[in-house]
Order: C-alpha cells, then sequence, then structure tokens
C-alpha cells in the first residue's frame, strides 16, 4: 500500500500459510504515524546530538532519536532512521492483533522482521536500477526480530557516499537505517569522482540542507573502488564491535565487502 510518502509491503504467515492482514487497521496505524511525525519534523531536522529531551516526542519519533545518536548523532538526524522505525512500530503493533510465526513491514526497501522462534529465511539485495535484478541472496537465522536496510546512490532517498548499496542487519529496522545511512556516508571519496549539490537545492524540505549530496560519479578506478569500500567496511566494523549491528554489505561497481564472517547467523549466498 501507498500512503504519503510510505510505500509498505506485509506479509504475514502462521504454520507455513498465508494470514490476511486487517488492512483498514494497517492503513489507520500508518496514517496515525506519519501524522505523528509531521507534528515534530522541525525538531526530527536537527542533528540528533541537539535533542536533549525526548519525553514529549511521540514513540516513532523517540525511537529515531534513539538509533541516529547510537549510531552517530553529530552527523545524523533522526531522519536517517525514519523508514525503519515506522517499519518497527507498525511491526510490533500488527503482532499484538495477530497470531503470527512470520511476519515481514517493508517500507520502501528498509525492513522489520519477525520470525518466531528465529526460524530461517531470505532477503535478496536488487537494483532498483535494472529492473530488480538479483545481486546478493542472505539466509538469516537465529534471530527472533531483524531489521534490514539498504542505502546508496541511486536509492530512494539522499546519500552523501558513492557505494551502490551498502545493506545492513541490525536487531531493529531503526538501527538498520540510521547505520546503513552512515556507512554508506563514509564511502565518499573526493569531489572529482561524483557530481554533487546542496540538498536544499534538491529539496527545500530535506533535512541535510547544506550538506553536500551526491547525483552521480563517474567511473571509478580499481583503486579507487577499493579504498571506497575499505573505508565504509571500516565503519560497519566500528558498528559491529559496539555491538550496534549484526552484519553488513557492501557492493560497488561489481566489486564487494561484508563483515559475514565463518560462524555467523547471517549467510551470504551469491546469485
Amino acid at each position: 500500500m501507498e500512503i504519503g510518502p510510505a510505500t509498505v509491503f506485509l506479509r504475514g504467515r502462521k504454520g507455513g500459510d498465508e494470514v490476511p492482514l486487517d488492512r483498514t487497521f494497517v492503513e489507520e496505524e500508518l496514517r496515525n504515524l506519519l501524522g505523528e511525525l509531521k507534528g515534530v519534523l522541525p525538531v526530527l531536522k536537527r542533528k540528533a546530538h541537539l535533542i536533549k529531551n525526548t519525553k514529549g516526542l511521540p514513540e516513532v519519533a523517540r525511537r529515531m532519536v534513539e538509533a541516529a545518536v547510537a549510531v552517530d548523532g553529530l552527523s545524523l538526524t533522526p531522519m536517517a532512521a525514519v523508514a525503519g522505525a515506522v517499519a518497527d512500530v507498525l511491526l510490533e503493533r500488527l503482532l499484538c492483533r495477530h497470531d503470527l510465526d512470520f511476519l515481514l513491514v517493508n517500507n520502501g526497501g528498509d525492513a522489520s522482521i519477525y520470525s518466531r522462534d528465529g526460524r530461517g529465511f531470505k532477503v535478496a539485495l536488487v537494483d532498483i536500477r535494472e529492473r530488480g535484478r538479483w545481486r546478493q541472496v542472505f539466509v538469516v537465522s537465529g534471530f527472533e526480530r531483524v531489521g534490514v536496510a539498504t542505502s546508496g546512490l541511486g536509492g530512494r532517498s539522499f546519500t552523501l557516499g558513492i557505494c551502490d548499496a551498502v545493506t545492513v542487519f541490525a536487531k531493529t529496522g531503526a538501527i538498520s537505517d540510521a547505520a546503513a545511512t552512515w556507512v554508506c556516508n563514509s564511502t565518499f571519496l573526493d569531489p572529482v569522482c561524483a557530481e554533487r549539490a546542496k540538498a536544499k537545492e534538491l529539496d527545500p524540505l530535506t533535512d541535510l540542507e547544506e550538506e553536500e549530496v551526491v547525483l552521480a560519479r563517474r567511473p571509478l578506478k580499481p583503486e579507487e573502488v577499493k579504498e571506497a569500500l575499505g573505508k565504509g567496511l571500516k565503519a560497519a566494523w566500528a558498528l559491529k564491535e559496539k555491538g550496534l549491528i549484526l552484519e553488513a554489505f557492501l557492493y560497488l561497481e561489481g566489486s564487494c565487502e561484508t563483515t559475514i564472517c565463518e560462524g555467523s547467523k547471517i549467510k551470504l549466498m551469491e546469485v
């Protein structure tokens, strides 16, 4: 369904069968969540570390602030976690209404997932610029709750980095959303690698305002690809070592890097 800026796909299962979800309930909850955010947008467009008092904010806004602060409150605004946080709250409210073994709330590519008893499932990473051609498939098991989000050049939102895709798995959609944004931002190299513009010149309502976002990049040399991926991987490992994320996968011009190692509960299957 599409409501306002949100494009949401939901799937619920019980005992291996698809369960019809209460569409009217979902639409009402989603409209309410978006309405709550609209009322506090000026606050949520500030850098997260500047927002000291969150007691008066709606639940979804508080989660956005907390996620952005946890990942990097100095550079991120809470809007970096908006899609993931909305997915988290919507998933939890649906679980209170339906008895399910599996529930997916995919909010424009940033998803919150519930899998009873940590049963395994697959997540596919596709390229929206190439008619959904499959890039990679991840097999996830051993987690009752997982958030997964992707940030990259050519995606739905502005980015400060040059990666095609940075996909992050975390325990919540809000954290994975903020983390994917931050890790992708860290892949920026030198201005000669990209065409940039101030965010506010492209969207007067953006939370990035004076920051220069990447519009396009020229073909990169192998050493540039390696450097950009290396910077992103370093940022991802920093978050993983803090326990903020589960795993990260970075893709740039046919090359990739990942924090996924042997023994991880998240497996990478190339397609």
